[in-house]
């Protein structure tokens, strides 16, 4: 491969975070409504992407250790079909550490609620609506409102979920609470303000 650059595997998620922070940051400044919605649904989508790349690299680091091998050709070959972030996020934790993720509260849940707005975003199609008004019929509409409905808010939840995430992916790998913002400023490049007001 030309021009081969190498680097820590928590050197992309550093990257992703902090574009998907900026962005975010944009968007609360921002005043124009429209561009409030096209940068708060960038911060949705990028936020399921930088947690779906965090998992692969995160728990790539530990298959390749002696402790973890066990789990490393099922690991390898999960990433080779390029298995879905759902079935990363309920298997990996569990082959690997023989933990799972709680995924009906906290953290989870509001992370599964950001992947589906994420979702409707994405996988968006149309509804093909029928419009009438007076004598004419507009035919072949889509119903927009998942996204019309984005606001500022939604990018600072988006990162919120992201980093609450990583966290739960650090507390079922055995992290300590005490080690858990030690673990996010390794990973997220920089210690959030969640952990310096509330670091245990």
């Amino acid at each position: 491969m030309k021009n081969q650059i190498l680097a820590s595997p928590n050197s992309i998620i550093w990257h992703y975070l902090s574009g998907l922070r900026r962005n975010c940051q944009r968007c609360i400044n921002e005043k124009n409504p429209d561009y409030q919605k096209e940068d708060a649904a960038q911060c949705v989508m990028l936020s399921v992407t930088i947690v779906d790349a965090f998992l692969n690299l995160y728990f790539q680091v530990f298959v390749n250790t002696e402790k973890y091998n066990h789990a490393k050709d099922k690991f390898d070959s999960d990433l080779k079909r390029k298995i879905s972030i759902d079935q990363k996020i309920k298997e990996w934790p569990k082959l690997i550490f023989g933990n799972q993720i709680d995924l009906g509260q906290g953290s989870a849940q509001r992370f599964y609620t950001l992947k589906n707005k994420r979702n409707a975003l994405v996988h968006f199609s149309s509804s093909f609506e029928r419009l009438n008004i007076s004598n004419i019929v507009l035919n072949g509409l889509a119903d927009i409102s998942q996204y019309t409905s984005l606001t500022p808010q939604d990018a600072i939840d988006a990162v919120a979920a992201t980093e609450d995430f990583m966290r739960e992916v650090f507390r079922v790998s055995g992290t300590s609470e005490e080690n858990i913002p030690h673990e996010m400023h390794l990973w997220a490049g920089t210690v959030s303000v969640k952990d310096m007001l509330n670091p245990y």
